[in-house]
């Protein structure tokens, strides 16, 4: 699991918790959770991620101090200047892009989408966790485009499937480690947490393997079917102003976007790639790949290179 705000979250939430039980006045308990925090972010390797999610909870919790309440897309602003004020050049990662479009996806779009649903009825905790979930897969989307050859169309379910467990391996760890690892205490902890990782493990290899569960966006034509789509999406806004008429829009533009890139996976191509795997010395293999069918050629004797 990627190191991200949402492990930052959990835990600063948890020892929030935690020192609430003392008799402590804000200053100190404010104090305390800073500490922790900013050991998190140290030894996490201070990613664009967990800063940016630090930056947000520091502001979030003194509003007790200051008599304030937390604007989320204020917080996200301050977290975006500190973070690109002695490196500008930061707006071009892709973990800095991937956590500020997520949090626009979890503070902007999610609700925009809930409120629409909610006017005709109150819907299920389930459905509003799988809403946000999708809501962040899509304001994300654009950055994988950018960064990534792929983008999982799965991960909206995925998502909402795996985060109970991966919460309860989070939690477990902050249980073992502040308990210094005590053996009574961490030996049954860590035994649920490896149940739970195996959980993550073996469901994300199985989705993973799924032929259906991404969307390849190595295409020439990927770059303008993309455009077109934001292209129609802008144009319904500006003609219909409507959230509901929006939203039935993007829908219908992305499930439309992605079945003709599914489609084209299937259309014959005279394109033919070639590549050498292996240092060329000791073992070496030519795998020869024309899009349905593959040849891996072994260049040595013996069988040398037949793990390729």
């Amino acid at each position: 699991m990627a190191v991200s705000g949402v492990h930052l979250t959990i835990i600063s939430s948890v020892m929030w918790f935690v020192l609430s039980q003392f008799p402590l006045n804000k200053y100190v308990r404010f104090t305390l959770l800073c500490i922790v925090i900013g050991i998190f972010v140290i030894l996490s390797g201070a990613s664009n991620s967990v800063v940016r999610a630090a930056v947000m909870l520091f502001i979030v919790y003194s509003g007790n101090i200051f008599y304030r309440s937390a604007d989320t897309m204020n917080s996200l602003g301050i977290a975006a200047l500190l973070l690109t004020f002695d490196c500008p050049f930061a707006v071009r990662d892709a973990s800095f892009l991937l956590s500020f479009a997520g949090v626009i996806g979890i503070s902007i779009a999610a609700p925009a989408v809930i409120d629409v649903f909610e006017r005709k009825r109150e819907l299920h905790h389930v459905i509003k966790a799988f809403i946000v979930s999708a809501s962040v897969s899509a304001t994300v989307f654009p950055v994988s485009f950018l960064f990534f050859d792929e983008v999982s169309v799965v991960s909206p379910f995925s998502n909402v499937l795996l985060m109970p467990f991966c919460t309860v391996i989070l939690i477990c760890g902050m249980i073992v480690t502040c308990t210094g690892g005590v053996s009574f205490i961490a030996f049954p902890v860590l035994k649920l947490c490896g149940v739970c990782c195996n959980i993550v493990e073996v469901t994300a290899t199985v989705i993973g393997r799924m032929n259906y569960s991404y969307v390849p966006m190595g295409y020439e034509f990927t770059g303008i079917l993309i455009a077109a789509a934001f292209v129609v999406i802008l144009t319904v806004l500006i003609i219909f102003r409507k959230k509901s008429v929006v939203l039935l829009s993007s829908v219908t533009v992305f499930m439309v976007c992605t079945a003709a890139i599914m489609c084209y996976r299937f259309i014959p191509s005279d394109h033919i790639t070639v590549a050498l795997i292996g240092n060329g010395k000791g073992s070496s293999s030519i795998v020869i790949h024309d899009n349905r069918s593959a040849s891996i050629i072994d260049l040595h004797k013996g069988g040398r290179s037949h793990e390729y």
